[in-house]
């Protein structure tokens, strides 16, 4: 199965209870940012997505999309949601 940036979007925001505009928007609530910082960490790593990409994708800047892979893999490491979320679509 071929996974696409819409299918993660989609997923992470089905999962953490967030509309996926939320995610793309300028929305600054707490689950929209742990959603966007989760995003940005899988698609990194499952697509190679540069970082100006990666922000372009997210309606973020280069430095904050670099700043979200940082803050997804934090909440990778300290939240078992977070971590089964990242597992399912890494197919780790």
């Amino acid at each position: 199965m071929t996974v696409h940036f819409s299918y993660v979007l989609a997923k992470v925001s089905h999962e953490l209870a967030v509309d996926p505009e939320e995610v793309t928007g300028p929305d600054r609530d707490g689950a929209a940012c742990d959603a966007r910082a989760i995003v940005a960490l899988c698609a990194r790593t499952l697509f190679g997505y540069s970082y100006p990409r990666l922000g372009r994708a997210l309606n973020r800047s280069q430095p904050h999309a670099m700043y979200l892979v940082r803050r997804g893999a934090e909440l990778r490491d300290t939240s078992k949601r977070h971590r089964q979320i990242v597992f399912e679509l890494l197919g780790a």
